[in-house]
């Protein structure tokens, strides 16, 4: 049986559907799902975050939240410390393993998705996808995404 040709909106989906299951299976390898990981880049580059940011972050439940800490505070990859000026403000800051693994994972991501990009011949192709995304997410929220990993 011959498969249609997929309309433009189905391949980016797909790939991103395809790139999410590559990365995950490269942060498995360190012991990590990809939401901990991308919890990890968060925390790194923010310096340290609460629940409920990373929560909204992620766009996931705070229980979820929850769960992910426990494990990486378990695994000596973040640390809770509480707010010094409202006691009942948790925050987590990752630690000096935590950033270890993180660049493990960074380098693995980097090293896939460039393996992916040297099959492609129009790079500027997906920096202009990657544009339109950002400016219809800062459309629909109002704020920027921020810093990409």
């Amino acid at each position: 049986m011959e498969q249609r040709q997929l309309d433009p909106w189905e391949m980016l989906l797909k790939s991103y559907k395809l790139m999410r299951k590559i990365l995950q299976e490269e942060a498995v390898r360190e012991g990590l799902t990809f939401n901990e990981t991308s919890l990890l880049f968060f925390v790194n580059a923010n310096g340290k975050a609460n629940v409920t940011t990373l929560a909204k972050y992620l766009d996931v439940s705070k229980s979820s939240v929850v769960e992910m800490i426990d494990k990486l505070v378990r695994n000596g990859f973040l640390e809770r410390t509480k707010d010094v000026k409202d006691r009942r403000v948790t925050y987590v800051t990752i630690t000096d393993r935590g950033r270890a693994v993180l660049e493990t994972v960074r380098e693995k991501y980097k090293e896939t998705i460039n393996k992916v990009l040297s099959e492609v011949n129009d790079v500027e192709c997906i920096m202009r996808i990657f544009n339109a995304l950002m400016k219809e997410y800062e459309r629909r929220k109002g704020t920027s995404y921020g810093e990409p990993c």
